[in-house]
């Protein structure tokens, strides 16, 4: 297995956490866990923004606001 592998496998075993966490209405580990691996808050807004709108296939657009006010609430 090339090194470009075992990374993209790595981020997939932590993006499979994350995704559990969600489907287990368990925000705030989720963003925990997000805020240690990304270690940068747009890039947490935009996986979470990503994976909110995937998985409950929202026709709104999932702001900022709407991320900060879960962020700070989880």
């Amino acid at each position: 297995m090339s090194n470009e592998q075992k990374v993209k496998e790595k981020i997939n075993q932590k993006l499979y956490i994350v995704a559990y966490w969600l489907a287990s209405n368990n925000l705030r580990e989720a963003v925990i866990f997000l805020k240690e691996f990304l270690r940068e808050d747009k890039l947490v807004k935009e996986v979470l923004r990503k994976i909110l709108k995937d998985m409950w296939s929202l026709e709104i657009e999932i702001t900022d606001e709407i991320i900060e006010k879960l962020i700070s609430g989880a």
